[in-house]
């Protein structure tokens, strides 16, 4: 019905693999954990697949016409651990004890935990539970392990799991109810495994990776993918709270994502995009530009700084980009938060209109948002107008 996951193991020669079957006589399903005999080569080939691991009790229809198994919440995430077990995810199939009877926090069911499997020999224990969907699992260089978890409208959660320890799911979570707006104990994780983090609203939380060998700034921090924000979050993580959220902007659902070993990043997309990010640690082209300047151009451009980006795709819709700038229409870029008198304004941001708005903002657009006096020097406007027309 459905694949979660692939894992190569370490030796290279074998293939886990997790996915929901369908009961035909049962008239239910689970997800299993099945493993098989890899070999690469021009040709690659799987052996025969050995069930290792299956979900009890078998699931039966959830009611839901529309996802009657509910198989988008069924996790299935894995990671190889340093002893050679399997450390892998199963979701509440949304049977939270709430809506439906099953209990995440009971022993005797599969349902919301971390499990963690003996792949030569099939044995099985619960590493974790309370837990609704987790689509992301690592474990970082320091041994730690992290995951990352889909919270009920609202509540995603980045999750340090520690063996042993429930994580409140359903009695706990920062979501709430999409029809009550509410939930049982709402922002309270009394008696509970505490998240590292949750978004609020939802960011559509997939999977995650700790940065390795990418760049020296960034190395050990998590980066998070999402789906509905299509972005990613680099969480800058210190005694043990995330001290920097900081949002990348990617423009795709980011279904999954996985550190390479050469420190490259590979996203995979909704739409069936593979991306690969490294990191660009050479000067922006702006600095290297302004580098060039007079000193009094140089401090213009630094005040410019203050509100804008001149580098091209780091711009928010707060922080207009004024990469491009000249010859784009005004008010023109997407998402952009321009003053209505801007839009208003019409034209293109030719020499003329960057000259008069250089030299009183207010008097070229009046009720402009822009907070500039201006700059009364013709030959600096035209030093600073020369450096915005070479930024493209």
């Amino acid at each position: 019905m459905r694949l979660h996951d692939l894992l190569l193991l370490r030796d290279g020669k074998r293939l886990a693999a997790t996915h929901t079957r369908w009961d035909d006589v049962a008239k239910c399903v689970k997800l299993h954990l099945v493993i098989a005999d890899f070999s690469a080569g021009n040709v690659p080939k799987v052996g025969p697949w050995q069930t290792l691991f299956s979900t009890t009790p078998c699931m039966p229809l959830s009611g839901i016409k529309r996802k009657p198994f509910a198989g988008h919440q069924a996790g299935g995430r894995m990671v190889e651990m340093a002893d050679g077990r399997i450390l892998f995810t199963v979701g509440d199939f949304k049977n939270d004890g709430v809506k439906r009877d099953i209990s995440t926090a009971d022993p005797s069911n599969s349902y919301g935990k971390l499990h963690v499997i003996d792949p030569a020999n099939g044995i099985t224990e619960i590493f974790s539970t309370g837990h609704r969907n987790p689509q992301g699992l690592v474990i970082a260089a320091d041994g730690r392990i992290w995951s990352t978890e889909h919270g009920p409208s609202g509540g995603d959660e980045v999750n340090l799991v520690r063996e042993g320890a429930n994580y409140g799911w359903p009695v706990a979570t920062y979501g709430r109810d999409c029809r009550t707006c509410a939930w049982q104990q709402q922002g309270r994780h009394d008696g509970h495994g505490l998240p590292v983090y949750a978004f609020v609203p939802s960011i559509g939380i997939s999977n995650l990776v700790e940065l390795q060998d990418f760049a020296p700034i960034w190395d050990g921090d998590l980066l998070v993918a999402s789906l509905k924000q299509e972005t990613l979050h680099r969480l800058h993580i210190r005694e043990g709270r995330v001290v920097v959220d900081e949002p990348i902007r990617i423009g795709d659902r980011l279904r999954d994502i996985q550190m390479l070993e050469d420190g490259r990043v590979a996203l995979w997309t909704d739409s069936g995009k593979l991306m690969f990010l490294t990191a660009d640690l050479a000067p922006a082209q702006s600095t290297l530009l302004a580098a060039k300047l007079p000193e009094d151009a140089q401090d213009t451009i630094e005040q410019c700084r203050a509100c804008h980006d001149l580098d091209p795709g780091i711009a928010g819709p707060d922080r207009i980009s004024l990469w491009g700038v000249h010859g784009r229409a005004k008010a023109s870029l997407p998402g952009g938060q321009y003053s209505d008198a801007l839009k208003a304004a019409g034209g293109a941001w030719d020499d003329a209109a960057l000259d008069a708005f250089l030299a009183s903002p207010a008097a070229a657009v009046p009720g402009t948002s822009m907070a500039f006096e201006g700059i009364q020097d013709a030959a600096l406007r035209q030093t600073i107008i020369d450096y915005l027309k070479a930024l493209q």
